[in-house]
C-alpha cells in the first residue's frame, strides 16, 4: 500500500494485492473500511480501532466444522461428482500441444466498448443474474461451439462467505488501519 501525493491536496492511495492473497469481496470490505476511517478522520474523530468480535482462529474453528459436516451429508464429495471428468479440453489452436505442460504464457489487453459492457449489464440485469454469471454462460457456450461437446465442467472460484459473523474484515485489514488524528 502506497499514499501518493500529486499534489498539496491531492493525494491517491493505491493497493496492489494478488488475488490469492485478497478476493474482490476481501477487497471491497477493506476499502469500505478505509472509507469509514477516512470520513472520520476528516470529521475529526478517531477511528475505530478496536477488535473485532471473530478472528481467522475462529473462522478456521467455522469452517473444520462446515467441513466435517458436509463430508457425513457428502461423503464423495466433488471428487466423486467429477470422477472421469477429462482434465484438458481439446481446443482448437494455431499449434500442437506440447509433449511436457510448461505453464507459459502471453498477455493479450483489450478494452471493452462501453457500450458493450452497459448491454451486458443490461441482458443480465433483464434475466436477472450477474453480469458475471451471464459472462460465464456466454464462456461455456463458446466452449462447447470450439469443442463440439456437450458436456463440459467450468469452475469458478467463488468467496465462501455463508457465516455473517465472518463478513467483516477489519481483523484481516486492522494493521492497516491507522491514521494520524
Amino acid at each position: 500500500m502506497r499514499l501518493l501525493r500529486l499534489h498539496a491536496s491531492s493525494h491517491v492511495l493505491v493497493l496492489a494485492v494478488h488475488p490469492m492473497v485478497c478476493d474482490v469481496t476481501s477487497l471491497a470490505l477493506v476499502w469500505r473500511d478505509l472509507g469509514v476511517a477516512y470520513s472520520q478522520v476528516r470529521a475529526g474523530v478517531a477511528p475505530l480501532r478496536g477488535s473485532p468480535a471473530t478472528g481467522y482462529a475462529d473462522y478456521l474453528v467455522w469452517l473444520a466444522r462446515r467441513q466435517a459436516e458436509r463430508s457425513v451429508v457428502d461423503p464423495g464429495g466433488w471428487g466423486a461428482r467429477l470422477a472421469g471428468v477429462p482434465g484438458v479440453v481439446d481446443l482448437p489452436r494455431d499449434y500442437a500441444r506440447p509433449p511436457v505442460q510448461t505453464h507459459r504464457a502471453a498477455e493479450v489487453v483489450r478494452s471493452v466498448p462501453e457500450d458493450v459492457v452497459a448491454a451486458v449489464r443490461r441482458s443480465a440485469t433483464d434475466l436477472g443474474v450477474a453480469p458475471g454469471v451471464l459472462l460465464l454462460a456466454a464462456f461455456s457456450v463458446l466452449l462447447q461451439r470450439l469443442t463440439g461437446h456437450t458436456d463440459l465442467v467450468v469452475g469458478v472460484a467463488t468467496v465462501d462467505r455463508r457465516c455473517p459473523e465472518f463478513e467483516c474484515s477489519r481483523w484481516a485489514c486492522s494493521p492497516w488501519c491507522t491514521f494520524p488524528t
